[in-house]
Parts: C-alpha cells; sequence; structure tokens
C-alpha cells in the first residue's frame, strides 16, 4: 500500500489472477546510483549536489521505508553503502542479502520480510558468452522463499538483478 509519506508520486501496480491469490506480497525495486557512478560529468543535465549520493542517501531512505514491502530488491548499490542499506531493514523483520559484481565495487540487494524462509540463494554472473570466462560484470542473485499458512507451503523465486541499458545492449 502506498504512504502518503512517499517523496515520489507513483502508480502502484496490482497484479492478481485469481488462480494464484492466495500467496500475496508486496515488491520494491529501486536503482540507487552508486557512489562508484555518481559522477557530476555523467549527469551534466542534474544538479552536481543532486548526483552526490550523501545528498540523496536520506531520500532514498525515506522512501523505501516508506512502503514497508515484503521484497525489495534493490541495484547500484556501492558496497562502501551496504551497512547504510542493512539499517533500513529491522533485522528482527528482514532477511539481508547482497552480491557484488565482480570488477565494480557495486552490488545488488535483496531484502526479504521474514514471513518468508530463504530456502536458497544462488549468486549468477552473466555471461556474454559460452565462455565462462567471458562475462560482462554484472551479477544477479536468485533466492527461493517459501511462506507456511495453514499447512500449505507456497514457493516463490525472485531475482534482483541491474541490467545495462543503451543501445549498445539491445
Amino acid at each position: 500500500m502506498q504512504s502518503l509519506n512517499n517523496l515520489l508520486n507513483r502508480k502502484i501496480l496490482t497484479i492478481s489472477d485469481p488462480k494464484y491469490s492466495k500467496l500475496k506480497f508486496t515488491v520494491l525495486q529501486w536503482n540507487a546510483l552508486p557512489r562508484c557512478y555518481s559522477n557530476p560529468t555523467s549527469y551534466p543535465r542534474a544538479q552536481p549536489e543532486h548526483v552526490n549520493f550523501d545528498y540523496r542517501k536520506d531520500m532514498i531512505s525515506q522512501e523505501i521505508r516508506s512502503f514497508d514491502a515484503d521484497l525489495v530488491c534493490l541495484e547500484e548499490i556501492d558496497t562502501t553503502d551496504i551497512d547504510f542499506f542493512k539499517s533500513l531493514f529491522n533485522t528482527q523483520k528482514y532477511h539481508f542479502l547482497y552480491e557484488k559484481k565482480v570488477y565494480s565495487n557495486d552490488a545488488v540487494v535483496l531484502a526479504v520480510n521474514k514471513k518468508f524462509e530463504v530456502i536458497e540463494t544462488e549468486r549468477v554472473v552473466h555471461l556474454k558468452s559460452d565462455d565462462p570466462n567471458d562475462f560482462d560484470n554484472q551479477v544477479s542473485l536468485v533466492a527461493v522463499l517459501k511462506y507456511s499458512e495453514k499447512n500449505f507451503n507456497y514457493y516463490a523465486i525472485v531475482s534482483v538483478v541491474h541490467v545495462k541499458a543503451g543501445p549498445i545492449y539491445r
């Protein structure tokens, strides 16, 4: 449910299918633009202070917390800020998982409400070709989750990944 405290006015998309409506959960996805990429020259149309992570982090914190989502998928999290992002999630309520990219200082994060049991996780390094040494420095974190209710188990597979954008990646 969207809170009135959200900084950004966004439409909440509800996906439902009566055949599969017993397991309900909320998902929030966010790309944080890490310190290692937040160079003002890379974003010439933005005010330099707006690109600075220290300027943005309190607003990011407020936005993420305002949704109180069951699953939070975060991309482009600078590894120097992992503790900051971990602090956004109460350890009594959330599992906090992350995977760092091989050749850069950013990671993907998955925060999972503890109403789900994390059965298994896997790190997936994305390849450019069939050659296992030819990867493109992209990583996914895949998790198998279990939710139990009334002697019935529901399973979900969730993945957080940051993919490249732009014409050369299409």
